[in-house]
This record gives structure tokens, C-alpha cells and sequence, in this order.
């Protein structure tokens, strides 16, 4: 199956977004403390201090996730469908809306590792508004997409 522009687009993205923060660490790496923050609670608040090779472990998290989607985006008769029935009339829409939906998680992913790294690399507390926006995000693009996915049996 051939990925749309709409997929394309949003894996550029995320590729952008994990190359940049990369690049901005790699920069930045020389003038970062010893220690840096590596955990946060509910509020933002860091509660947690580690090396700033956590920090290169951390963006190495986020380009394993992003390589092992972008790899079983290229199966998608492997997918688990959620009860879907897949047939020859249909399938071509169901693995289209399912794609972006690995897609858009792949570029929210990078969004949200970029941000966990650079509050880190900067040694900032998360705004309070990042856990229920990125929560928000996530199950609202998760639900959009198996709603859409659902339709087009």
C-alpha cells in the first residue's frame, strides 16, 4: 500500500521534529550540566534528576518507536484491526485510515519526546497544561481515526 500525501507529510514532520531536537542536544551538549532533569509528576514539577545521557537515551527511545511504527506501518495485514472486517471491497480504505493513524501518532510522538528532551536539555519545569493537551491529543487522534476506520467498512 502506497502512503498518501497526508502520510508523507506527517512522517516528514516527525522526522523533522526528532532530527531537530537531536541536532539542537548535540549543540547544546558541551553546556549541558551533569545533571538534568529526567522526571516529572502530574503537575510538571521535576521530581527527578539523572546524567545528560539519559537525555541522548531518551531521544534514542523516540527514533526506536518512531523506526518500529514506520515498520509495521509497511505490514498492514499483520495489523491487529480491533474487530474491523477487512474485505477486498473495503480494505484499501480501512488500512488508509489506520496508516494515518500511525502516521499522526508517529509526528505526536516526536512532539511530545521533542518537548520532554528540550524542557530537559533547558532544565524547565513542563507546563501544567502539557499532560491533559498531550493526553487530549493522543486518545482524541486515536479515536478519529478508528472512527474513521470503522465508517469506511
Amino acid at each position: 500500500m502506497k502512503p498518501a500525501f497526508l502520510d508523507r507529510l506527517l512522517n516528514a514532520l516527525a522526522l523533522l521534529v526528532l532530527a531537530g531536537i537531536s541536532v539542537f542536544l548535540a549543540a547544546r551538549w558541551q553546556a549541558l550540566p551533569s545533571r538534568v532533569p529526567m522526571h516529572y509528576n502530574a503537575f510538571g514539577e521535576i521530581d527527578r534528576w539523572g546524567s545528560k545521557t539519559s537525555l541522548a537515551a531518551l531521544l534514542g527511545v523516540a527514533w526506536v518507536l518512531y523506526g518500529l511504527l514506520s515498520v509495521i506501518g509497511r505490514f498492514p495485514a499483520l495489523w491487529n484491526t480491533g474487530g474491523l472486517q477487512i474485505t477486498e471491497a473495503n480494505q484499501a480504505r480501512v488500512y488508509a485510515a489506520l496508516l494515518h493513524l500511525l502516521s499522526s501518532t508517529k509526528l505526536l510522538m516526536a512532539l511530545v519526546f521533542g518537548f520532554l528532551a528540550l524542557c530537559s536539555i533547558l532544565a524547565r519545569p513542563l507546563p501544567a497544561w502539557f499532560m491533559p493537551v498531550t493526553l487530549a491529543l493522543l486518545l482524541g487522534n486515536l479515536g478519529g481515526w478508528m472512527l474513521r476506520a470503522y465508517r469506511s467498512q
